[in-house]
C-alpha cells in the first residue's frame, strides 16, 4: 500500500510539474502578447505626440498669418492723420485757453473770439436763448 501511495504522489508530482510547465510557457506567450501590445501603444502615443505637436505650430502660424492679414486690412481703412493739423488745433486750443478764458478774456468781443471770428468753442454756449453778456463767463 505505501507503493501505491508513493506512486500515487509520483504521478501526481508529475502532473502537477507538467501543469506548471505548461502555465510558465503559456504565462511566456501571453507576456510576449502583452509586450508587442504595450510597444505598439507606445508607438501610437508617440505618433501622436507628433502629430498635436504639428498641428500647434500650423496653428501658431496661422494665427500670425491672421493677426498679420487683420491688421494690413486696419491699415488699409485708417485715414491719414495730418499732424500739422492736429498742431494747429493744439495750438489754436492753448491760445484760446489763454486768451479767451484767461487773462480778462482779451480775445473775447462780446462772445466771439476775435483770432477766427466765431463764438468761442471753450465757453459754455447757451441753450436755446441767448444769454446776456455777462453770464458768458
Amino acid at each position: 500500500m505505501m507503493r501505491q501511495t508513493i506512486a500515487v504522489r509520483q504521478a501526481t508530482s508529475r502532473e502537477l510539474e507538467g501543469e506548471i510547465a505548461a502555465l510558465r510557457a503559456e504565462n511566456a506567450l501571453l507576456l510576449r502578447g502583452l509586450a508587442r501590445a504595450q510597444a505598439s501603444a507606445s508607438e501610437g502615443v508617440a505618433e501622436l505626440h507628433g502629430e498635436v505637436q504639428r498641428l500647434q505650430r500650423e496653428l501658431m502660424r496661422l494665427r500670425a498669418a491672421l493677426i498679420i492679414k487683420q491688421s494690413q486690412q486696419a491699415l488699409l481703412q485708417m485715414r491719414p492723420v495730418d499732424l500739422g493739423a492736429v498742431a494747429q488745433a493744439a495750438a489754436r486750443a492753448l491760445i484760446c485757453q489763454t486768451g479767451c478764458l484767461a487773462h480778462d478774456a482779451h480775445w473775447l468781443a462780446q462772445g466771439r473770439c476775435r483770432l477766427h471770428g466765431q463764438a468761442c468753442e471753450l465757453l459754455p454756449q447757451p441753450a436755446a436763448e441767448p444769454a446776456e453778456e455777462g453770464s458768458l463767463r
